[in-house]
């Protein structure tokens, strides 16, 4: 049976209930989040067994991402498929 998507482009809304209690816990250890990885994201650049191992990545400021080590990256993959805008909201 197919479910309809969480996100209704007509008012713009999420439906919550449609998405996993699990999902918007706070606190993932790095086993669990690269456990959910593996279950659910399939790579569409390449092997996805490839993604096994690459950083963990926590958050972002402007155009740099940081991994759960607190390591600096400069996101360069974004022009790829779309403009690099970065990752914050412009004041």
């Amino acid at each position: 049976a197919r479910t309809a998507p969480p996100f209704h482009a007509k008012d713009n809304q999420i439906d919550s209930s449609a998405i996993s209690r699990r999902h918007w816990e706070s606190d993932w250890s790095i086993e669990e989040l690269r456990a959910a990885q593996a279950k659910n994201v399939v790579a569409t650049w390449g092997p996805t067994k490839a993604t096994a191992n690459l950083p963990m990545l926590t958050h972002s400021e402007g155009v740099y991402l940081y991994d759960s080590d607190g390591k600096q990256y400069l996101d360069w993959t974004s022009q790829a498929v779309c403009t690099n805008l970065g990752y914050d909201v412009p004041p």
